[in-house]
């Protein structure tokens, strides 16, 4: 096959690709594209990291991934991989290049929490329960703690992990309390989509 015919066939597959994927919910289609080819990266980092990087690496190099969301990409390969230090190195990238970069964006807010997220879950699984607390604490303070919370699985999360931390540090009664947080939120969720 001829490269004006392989490069005729390949942007066909990514219209088709942008196509399946809408691209009418407030997000574009290069953000749908970067997401499914993520999404697939990661799952396939379970059985091979290294090539899942270079996978990353060429996302990166075509323009289809910004660096923010090749490093968040590494990270959660990473965590998923249960390489903590690597994950906590290419989520501390992600947070560092926040504050050349304000968060305005759903991708954006989910990058803070991800990055976040994996730091916390690295610092509870190395008994660093105090900064896996203060990160899940960051959590919650970004997404809110009121009744219409940015990312309710998020808070669900955080809240999760702010009792696990709790209950390490021998807190009981503040462990307790928010064990049943969560549970509020799933009343929430349930009303919500009653509702809606």
């Amino acid at each position: 096959m001829t490269y004006g015919k392989c490069f005729v066939l390949s942007f066909c597959i990514v219209l088709t690709i942008a196509a399946c994927l809408g691209c009418g919910d407030g997000t574009t289609c290069d953000e749908k594209l970067a997401s499914s080819l993520s999404d697939d990266i990661i799952n396939e980092g379970a059985s091979n990291v290294n090539h899942s990087l270079l996978r990353v690496d060429s996302a990166e190099e075509a323009g289809v991934f910004t660096a923010a969301y090749a490093n968040i990409t590494k990270a959660r390969i990473f965590a998923n991989a249960d390489q903590r230090s690597m994950a906590a190195y290419f989520a501390e990238k992600v947070i560092a290049a926040e504050t050349e970069h304000p968060i305005t964006t759903p991708t954006d807010s989910d990058f803070y929490c991800t990055a976040r997220w994996i730091l916390a879950d690295v610092a509870y699984a190395n008994g660093e329960y105090g900064k896996s607390l203060a990160l899940a604490k960051e959590i919650l303070a970004f997404v809110g703690d009121g009744a219409s919370p940015k990312d309710v699985a998020m808070r669900c999360s955080a809240l999760s992990q702010m009792a696990e931390c709790e209950s390490e540090l021998n807190h009981i009664d503040e462990a307790e309390r928010l064990f049943g947080a969560p549970r509020n939120v799933q009343a929430l969720i349930m009303r919500t989509s009653i509702i809606g």
